[in-house]
């Protein structure tokens, strides 16, 4: 017999009470006390990564860097690209490139760069199933990113494939992968790095320019803007200008309105001029806006005014104003 002592409502779907003694009895034993549904809350989910953005924590969704992971002290960098999944990887001590298996929460080696032939490391994760065993000496490279002397030159095997999958590889210290070979109905293809960015370093395969816009906050009310033009060439570059404006700059608001232009009230020279860059070019703008930009997302938009259209480099940098500051 159930017994129930008088009690609110209780949750949905949730029994009130519950009798420890399952026979009938005319009144309930002192000893025989009622037990009460209690609802435990959930176990929280085995996680083997503490996932982090590497972003101010009040904006994880800002795309300034790439997210990574944490376990045991070691760091993992997301992966993309290089195999036939994403992986969180790092490298060990001994160069190799480990990968995290998340579900049995253990590292395993993706690409193996010891020397222990004969042997064949397992390389997984390729087109077929692969072994890969490097070169004992350096090997010289010349490709589009340029000349390195000393490089270390993967070569692959696979049984379960005829017409496809890796051939050798080609890694450099601090670059990474330079070239890959692969097999193909139609002979080998090999593939070059023709461009790379490594820190604030860019390589490139040949003469280029890039210009950029970063955005910092010299005080808690005021804003600045770093334009920064970079020549990756040997050869200058002269640019023409229709008056004695430089640069301008504009700010985008959420809802893609602008709110705030550089040279709005200001007044500039029209003449022709010409200006010879060997290098680069910097500027270095503040941004005087009437009040302090309330939180929310923006867009900085900056360009040179050169050229026919006078526009002749120009970017675009997102950032986010949250509590008053700009988000790191």
């Amino acid at each position: 017999m159930l017994f129930c002592p008088e009690l609110p409502t209780p949750p949905p779907r949730l029994p009130s009470c519950h009798a420890i003694s399952q026979t009938p009895d005319p009144l309930p034993h002192p000893r025989r006390r009622l037990r009460l549904w209690r609802r435990l809350p959930p176990p929280p989910p085995r996680r083997l990564l503490d996932l982090q953005s590497l972003i101010h924590p009040r904006n994880p969704h800002h795309p300034r860097r790439r997210p990574l992971a944490t376990q045991d002290g070691n760091v993992y960098f997301r992966l993309t690209g290089y195999v036939g999944q994403p992986l969180w990887v790092r490298s060990d001590p001994n160069g190799n490139l480990l990968y995290l298996d998340e579900e049995a929460g253990r590292e395993l080696i993706l690409t193996s760069f010891e020397d222990a032939a004969p042997a064949w490391a397992a390389a997984p994760f390729r087109p077929c199933e692969h072994e890969s065993q490097p070169d004992a000496k350096p090997q010289p490279y010349l490709g589009p990113i340029g000349e390195v002397a000393a490089t270390t030159a993967l070569r692959y095997r696979s049984f379960s494939c005829a017409d496809a999958g890796i051939e050798s590889e080609t890694y450099a210290p601090n670059l990474g992968l330079l070239s890959r070979t692969v097999h193909t109905f139609a002979g080998p293809r090999t593939f070059h790095l023709v461009e790379a960015r490594v820190g604030n370093l860019t390589f490139a395969g040949g003469p280029s320019a890039a210009f950029h816009a970063a955005v910092s906050q010299p005080t808690p009310t005021r804003l600045a803007a770093a334009l920064r033009l970079t020549l990756i060439t040997p050869e200058s570059l002269t640019l023409v200008y229709g008056s004695s404006q430089d640069y301008d700059l504009v700010l985008w608001n959420e809802s893609g309105q602008p709110i705030y232009r550089w040279s709005e009230g200001q007044a500039f020279t029209q003449a022709t001029r010409d200006r010879e860059i060997s290098g680069g070019l910097a500027h270095d703008v503040e941004i005087q806006t009437p009040s302090p930009l309330p939180d929310g997302a923006y867009l900085l938009e900056a360009w040179l005014t050169a050229g026919p259209s006078q526009r002749a480099f120009s970017a675009m940098t997102p950032f986010r104003i949250q509590d008053g500051k700009l988000v790191r």
